[in-house]
């Protein structure tokens, strides 16, 4: 195999950047793939998620995961404004943080973030933060 030059690694970590944008499944893969070799303390790809993607994009992963190893940068150095990009792709994809990956949905406000005042009117759609998640709809496991 040969290795993988730096242009071939630019161009994937684009199309990697461009799918991990979307909020479908192949855009969270994406999104851990490009995420970990950017910051592989805070997020690791789960492998088994490299299934949800058509055979184009799975090139790219790889293909990502074969520049970081080869080429020896990291992924935000091969595009412009690459510290903006990934910070934003981190803000969408938070909820890939391993930290937060530990965490399950919230069963009292079922992973809204807030509670119904008034659960016997179904026009009220009043709500107030829920307290056991501080309104974020994730609590952890231990909890």
């Amino acid at each position: 195999m040969n290795r993988i030059s730096p242009e071939e690694y630019a161009k994937a970590v684009v199309d990697c950047i461009n799918l991990a944008r979307q909020s479908t499944g192949g855009g969270r893969v994406a999104a851990q793939a490009i995420l970990s070799a950017y910051n592989g303390d805070s997020f690791q790809l789960d492998v088994s998620g490299l299934c949800n993607l058509d055979n184009d994009n799975y090139e790219t992963v790889l293909k990502v995961i074969r520049g970081r190893f080869e080429v020896g940068r990291e992924p935000h150095e091969m595009v412009s404004d690459g510290g903006k990009i990934f910070r934003a792709l981190w803000t969408q994809w938070e909820r890939l943080e391993l930290v937060e990956r530990a965490k399950r949905e919230c069963p009292d406000c079922n992973g809204r973030g807030a509670i119904f005042l008034n659960t016997n009117d179904d026009d009220d759609m009043t709500t107030k933060p829920c307290e056991r998640c501080a309104g974020t709809g994730r609590i952890c496991r231990c909890a």
